[in-house]
């Protein structure tokens, strides 16, 4: 099946299958239970398809919102995961919020909730843990940058400064705790993490598209494909484990949706990234006339698992399609100026004949002799109809051609 049939499909399930009365899904199919960070990230791989209309959006958000914690407190305004307040999920919240509708950035709410998230800071190193006072690890920095830097365009000037004041001490803090350049542990030890790496490497490409400053350089990006490449663990029974910490993990609950972030730092032409998306359309698991994924191949369909899937894929997929667009087709100026070249030059070639069809039928209805035998003498044929061509068309058609040299000029310099 290809990549598009597998979009469709998946996108079909979660709307479809995915949704209780009041929002997504938690976990299962089917589920009672509701969670902020599974509406969250349904509704960004929903999104990356580009199939949601505005309206759909709208509803999600809304959905959304309801589940932000209001209740005063030290979690106001923040969203929970499995019922406990998280970063991860109101970074999720957030950032898919930003995505969806961008305007409702400078909401009230949603300005509160960005603080909630800059709160959560580690005063002594500036990154981020599942909460604040927990361990700084690079995979809960990076949700809590991803979010800042889709608020920054909503945000106004004040709220901005605010923002990137806080983007620039947690990539500080990336950067200093790289074991090697490119390479990253998982917050606790030494040792070498690829889902850590992952994670961190994304985080300061993020930061550096609001910032416009130059962090992560190409042998950054090498070092850091080389080590997923060199410790991901593949095999029939589970999902490929990009390791989260320093021990083997059996699962990789999150690995259909690291395929989108390997997006980020090599190209879909990599091996690397050619072979995970293949294992993940390869392994999904078919409900009624949709699909999904698990936890692992052939286990029960989860709706966040899938809404990853989906999002990985749909990256993969609009990757695609941009670097063909842009490698074998023409600038859209170009393209259209070669379309109206096409265009006059068939209306010169139709319209000459007609125009050298009407004349000669008017010459023979007033001297038929005289046409016919000018018609049928060989002379005439061989030279005289090539020179009556070159007038009429001098004549009539000349401002055509010119028209033609001006687009054809405009078209090679394009």
């Amino acid at each position: 099946m290809d990549t598009y049939s597998v979009v469709l499909k998946a996108f079909d399930l979660l709307l479809k299958y995915g949704r209780n009365t009041t929002a997504f899904a938690a976990r299962d199919i089917g589920s009672n239970l509701v969670a902020s960070a599974t509406q969250a990230t349904c509704m960004l791989g929903m999104h990356e398809t580009g199939l949601l209309s505005k309206q759909q959006e709208s509803q999600f958000v809304q959905e959304l919102l309801a589940l932000q914690i209001l209740d005063p407190g030290p979690y106001q305004f923040s969203w929970c995961r499995e019922e406990r307040p998280s970063l991860w999920a109101s970074a999720r919240a957030i950032r898919a919020i930003a995505v969806c509708q961008p305007e409702l950035v400078s909401e009230e709410r949603v300005q509160k909730g960005i603080d909630w998230i800059i709160r959560q800071m580690s005063p002594t190193n500036s990154g981020f843990g599942y909460r604040a006072g927990n361990v700084s690890r690079p995979v809960y920095s990076y949700h809590a940058i991803k979010a800042l830097t889709e608020c920054c365009p909503g945000s106004n000037e004040e709220r901005k400064t605010v923002i990137l004041s806080a983007l620039r001490r947690t990539s500080s803090y990336l950067r200093d705790s790289q074991i090697e350049p490119g390479i990253w542990g998982n917050g606790e030890g030494r040792n070498t993490c690829p889902a850590s790496t992952l994670f961190a490497i994304c985080a300061l490409l993020d930061y550096e598209g609001v910032s416009g400053e130059t962090i992560v350089s190409q042998p950054m990006r090498s070092a850091a494909i080389s080590l997923i490449r060199s410790q991901l663990s593949v095999s029939p029974e589970s999902w490929p484990v990009f390791r989260e910490f320093a021990e083997n993990w059996t699962l990789d609950f999150f690995f259909p949706g690291k395929v989108n972030l390997l997006l980020q730092i090599a190209s879909p032409e990599d091996p690397l990234v050619g072979q995970l998306v293949h294992y993940l359309v390869r392994n999904y698991v078919p409900y009624r006339e949709a699909l999904g994924w698990s936890l692992g191949p052939n286990q029960q369909i989860w709706t966040w698992t899938t809404a990853l899937g989906l999002l990985s894929i749909a990256s993969y997929s609009a990757t695609v399609r941009r670097n063909y667009t842009s490698q074998y087709s023409m600038p859209s100026e170009q393209a259209r100026l070669q379309t109206r070249v096409n265009l006059l030059q068939k209306q010169r070639t139709v319209l000459l004949a007609i125009l050298i069809l009407a004349t000669l039928a008017w010459l023979g209805s007033l001297f038929p002799q005289t046409v016919l035998q000018l018609l049928t003498n060989e002379w005439t044929v061989r030279i005289g109809i090539p020179i009556v061509v070159i007038v009429v068309e001098e004549l009539f058609w000349g401002w055509l051609r010119r028209r033609l040299r001006r687009v054809r000029k405009r078209l090679s310099l394009g």
